[in-house]
């Protein structure tokens, strides 16, 4: 039986258009779900959610496109999580929750910013709830745990945050299946470090920032980048994830 949250927004019009070469296969011999009085575009997750439904699509004529949203609800990103949830919500709103003809019913679970948890309620989705497409993904810690199961598992997988650089760029990890909609980490950092050193003059740097894998691929990429414009980095601070005081680090 599925639990979850529906939706009626925009950001899985483009979802369903990155997939929809995958979906056929995908639901090739499935068995036709359905949740009754259930509108297109919901939204729906494992805990009990408030949440507003859409009006039903009239122009739904086929299956529904099942899709597993994995956020952190719970936890230090969990606001995180919350705003890709809310983000979804507002972007299928916008088109009537359907695309294609079909509705588009999301499954929501929180990964709680682990990577095991993440890799567990994937694999949930994928293997219970029979889900066409994953989507979310808040950490890089998250994406790299399920890389190579969505591979395996030949599901298209939709990333919405997490900014692991090598999930899209290294050759030896990305794949035609992986879609990133958000920036990479270092993307905004690095023209930065180059800007520092011919705009702003500084030559010496002290680089702080969180100590989880973004934080540092954002200042590795500003770093690499301010050292080959000519600039020295004299020393490098991180601050734990859940620091309510950066002061001290300061």
């Amino acid at each position: 039986m599925r639990s979850g949250i529906r939706m009626t927004r925009r950001s899985l019009l483009g979802l369903g258009c990155a997939a929809a070469s995958r979906i056929p296969t995908a639901c090739a011999g499935a068995t036709t779900r359905s949740v009754p009085g259930s509108p297109a575009g919901t939204v729906t997750e494992g805990s009990p959610r408030s949440m507003a439904t859409a009006t039903p699509a009239s122009s739904v004529t086929s299956e529904p496109v099942w899709v597993g949203l994995l956020v952190a609800l719970s936890g230090s990103f969990a606001s995180l999580g919350e705003h890709l949830v809310r983000g979804l919500e507002l972007a299928l709103d916008k088109v009537g929750g359907q695309a294609g003809g079909r509705a588009i019913i999301v499954q929501v679970e929180d990964s709680a910013g682990n990577p095991e948890q993440a890799l567990a309620k994937a694999r949930h989705l994928v293997e219970r709830e029979r889900v066409h497409i994953l989507a979310g993904v808040t950490l890089s810690s998250e994406a790299g745990a399920l890389r190579d199961s969505v591979v395996a598992a030949g599901i298209p997988l939709l990333v919405r945050n997490a900014g692991l650089p090598g999930l899209t760029r290294d050759p030896k990890r990305r794949n035609p299946l992986i879609f990133r909609v958000f920036f990479a980490n270092g993307q905004h950092e690095a023209p930065f470090g180059r800007y520092a050193d011919e705009k702003l003059s500084d030559r010496r740097v002290v680089l702080t920032g969180l100590d989880y894998s973004a934080g540092h691929d954002n200042l590795g990429a500003f770093g690499r980048h301010f050292q080959a414009a000519g600039g020295r980095i004299v020393g490098e601070v991180f601050a734990p994830v859940d620091t309510a005081d950066n002061g001290p680090c300061l």
